[in-house]
């Protein structure tokens, strides 16, 4: 569920699609560190990660 709550939030508000968005989270550095546990980005809210991964994509 917080992988799809953040792709929703990269889809707004960037203003790309859900499809786009979710190549962007999955292809992020970010994924990884949330994935693997790492740094406890998992605990984060999905705001901060979304604004994170746009911070990281610009």
């Amino acid at each position: 569920m917080k992988y799809a709550r953040i792709i929703e939030l990269l889809s707004v508000k960037v203003g790309i699609s859900y499809s786009d968005a979710m190549n962007m989270f999955y292809n992020s550095s970010l994924f990884e560190l949330i994935d693997k546990g790492i740094a406890e980005l998992h605990c984060r809210s999905d705001l901060y990660l979304a604004e994170e991964i746009i911070r990281m994509d610009k």
